[in-house]
């Protein structure tokens, strides 16, 4: 139960932080999107597609598996933590170029797991090797100059926006998040400076409260 109760605390504060901020004190204004609500006044909506360079997702037939050659990730791979390469799957290079030209994940990438039991797990390309991406696996590359990669990662996480990326798929059987889904995903943009601080102080207070789930778990 307690861990229950932390796991929801840090849900909780992500999802404070990426939609009011730091400041307590910061003057609010409607966002005019019910889930949303009151924002700070000077924070932005654009939708993430406008601030993304391209959103994709990766191979959607199943390739030429090799012995060796390019790793080939599926959503079991894709960790909060980053991606691990160290994979059994591999595909030539040849085929490997083919995919890339589609999906070709890249050092400070967001990775979102669109579907499957891990559906909604965010993870940001740790590694400046090449790999290749299965489709359950969505690709963002985001625009550096107006998101830090880190604060997507955040925002993402956050309940509330996972939710409007399932609504979008509520016709679905098997829960999906759909490229269409999130590339019209608004997303809750503060200064980058502002984002920069909101990262660091996530980081911190996350930090903290998986060190103490991780000690709960161990007892």
């Amino acid at each position: 139960q307690k861990i229950e109760l932390l796991k929801e605390k840090r849900t909780s504060l992500i999802n404070h932080c990426v939609t009011k901020g730091l400041n307590p004190n910061v003057e609010m204004k409607d966002s005019g999107v019910e889930w949303i609500r009151d924002i700070p006044s000077h924070w932005i909506l654009p939708k993430l597609n406008y601030i993304s360079s391209k959103i994709t997702d990766g191979e959607h037939i199943s390739p030429k598996f090799t012995d060796y050659g390019i790793p080939f990730l599926s959503s079991k791979d894709v960790r909060e933590t980053g991606v691990d390469i160290n994979v059994s799957k591999f595909v030539s290079e040849e085929d490997s170029v083919k995919m890339r030209k589609r999906c070709n994940p890249e050092f400070g990438d967001v990775l979102v797991v669109g579907r499957g039991n891990s559906i909604g797990r965010i993870s940001i390309v740790n590694t400046k090797k090449i790999f290749s991406l299965l489709g359950s696996v969505i690709l963002i590359k985001h625009n550096t100059e107006r998101v830090l990669n880190k604060y997507l990662f955040y925002y993402l996480q956050s309940p509330k926006v996972f939710q409007q990326l399932i609504n979008t798929s509520s016709h679905s059987v098997q829960p999906t998040i759909y490229l269409e889904g999130i590339k019209n995903q608004i997303i809750i943009l503060p200064t980058k400076e502002e984002q920069t601080q909101i990262v660091e102080y996530l980081d911190e207070q996350t930090q903290k409260i998986d060190s103490t789930i991780e000690k709960e778990t161990q007892r």
